[in-house]
């Protein structure tokens, strides 16, 4: 192990750490004072792994070492960001998808993936204590929140040196990474997770791009960054994506745009999402009623309603009622206990960042149909406000069926219409 300023006993000894130095861990150990043992994962391969309830599994990725690079395992190349020409180094992605599997052998669990670099400031691996680090910068929160059953991560390199003194501005390509998992025991689905790792590493200069789990199936994967700029994050080029493809590929009023998020996916024609994972229809709301279905979502599966609001609806005398049926009254609870519906003035429910504070999965943006049948049966409309609706504003319905625990398809209707204004419980800004 090697270190600037400690004699090598000191690194697998944590209580005789000063930590304004650090460790470079040997291959195969991690954490500030390298005490923690780490196996090594292969790149571009597929790997099943099992994490016990409120437990954690780490393990180490490391990348190839870069060309020209001296900089030994760490792989800490770091450029000033003024005068950064084409020469910076390397264009290469880091992809890390995680599903969970074997849910009909007894495993379930709640698990938080973390894709992390060995060279941040606290030297440490992943940890729920920095809420306002590990959690947000280095987890698929909102994938944990709405609990999927696909989280992924992708890391653009160069990346903004996270170990860079206060102040400097330097880029980076880490060439040792953890990938850790949490399963939260938090909930009712206190089990043993079993989770399908895939490790996907490319050199964008000589591979194309890789987009998590193929875009589902109804995209192709494109490349958001200009080919004539260096670094991520990034502003859009003369050769970047058009404002339409955009559009196209993650739907109306992202808070992630593929610069951010370092890849898009340009869905087929009738599909929506970050990675295309729902299907998009176009609705205008005003005067008339719009009766919309029967559809049927499958286990997993969501479908999208933009909701445009025109010029024949007064937000001053009118409200907006939407009626959402599944199946039929004798329909069993079984029918729809994954039914989940969010109406927001703002992003698609993928692409909303997730809240920090919440460290415990929650649908927070989401409403169980389930909740408004123990109302009535069947549910009554739901009720959005005028006064909180823009003429010319544009909405998203969105509809889940979420298969974390309960895996069945389910048929609904949606009615939009326009009510008289009677006061309401509900307003855009707020899941339904």
């Amino acid at each position: 192990m090697r270190h600037p300023f400690l004699y090598a006993t000191d690194c697998m000894q944590a209580q005789s750490i000063d930590r304004s130095r650090y460790c470079e861990c040997d291959p195969g150990s991690g954490h500030f004072a390298c005490q923690q043992q780490l196996e090594a994962l292969p790149l571009n391969a597929a790997t099943t792994v099992t994490v016990q309830p409120g437990q954690w599994g780490i393990w180490e990725v490391t990348l190839p070492g870069l060309k020209g690079s001296s900089n030994g395992a760490s792989g800490l190349p770091m450029v000033p960001v003024v005068g950064l020409g084409s020469a910076a180094l390397g264009n290469e992605e880091l992809l890390v998808t995680a599903e969970r599997v074997g849910r009909g052998d007894g495993f379930g669990g709640n698990p938080l993936l973390f894709l992390k670099p060995f060279t941040t400031k606290d030297r440490n691996q992943p940890s729920l204590d920095a809420l306002d680090t590990d959690v947000v910068q280095y987890a698929d929160l909102r994938g944990f929140q709405l609990q999927l059953n696909k989280h992924y991560l992708l890391q653009r390199l160069p990346m903004r040196d996270a170990a860079a003194p206060t102040g400097t501005v330097t880029y980076s390509s880490p060439r040792r990474w953890y990938l850790a998992i949490y399963n939260s025991n938090a909930t009712r689905l206190s089990q043993p997770v079993r989770v399908l790792l895939n490790v996907t590493y490319r050199d964008l200069n000589r591979s194309p791009l890789a987009c998590p789990f193929d875009c589902s199936g109804s995209g192709r994967c494109a490349d958001p960054k200009p080919s004539d700029s260096a670094l991520m994050p990034l502003t859009f080029g003369g050769s970047g994506p058009s404002d339409a493809s955009i559009i196209t590929a993650v739907g109306p009023m992202q808070d992630r745009s593929p610069v951010d998020a370092g890849f898009m996916c340009v869905c087929k024609s009738g599909y929506a999402g970050l990675i295309c994972e729902g299907r998009v229809q176009n609705v205008t709301v005003g005067s008339g009623e719009q009766r919309l279905g029967p559809e049927v979502l499958q286990p997993g599966e969501w479908f999208f309603y933009v909701v445009t609001v025109d010029a024949g609806f007064n937000p001053q005398s009118h409200d907006l009622g939407i009626q959402w049926t599944i199946g039929d009254e004798s329909s069993p609870a079984s029918n729809y206990s994954g039914a989940f519906i969010s109406f927001d003035q703002g992003p698609l429910p993928s692409h909303a960042l997730g809240d920090r504070r919440l460290v415990i999965p929650v649908r927070k943006s989401m409403t169980p149909y389930s909740k408004l049948v123990v109302r009535n049966k069947p549910p009554l409309p739901l009720q959005v406000p005028g006064g909180q609706l823009s003429p010319s504003g544009t909405y998203v319905v969105s509809i889940f069926n979420n298969d974390y625990s309960v895996s069945e398809p389910f048929q609904f209707t949606l009615k939009f219409f326009v009510m008289a204004d009677q006061g309401s419980f509900l307003h855009p800004y707020m899941s339904i």
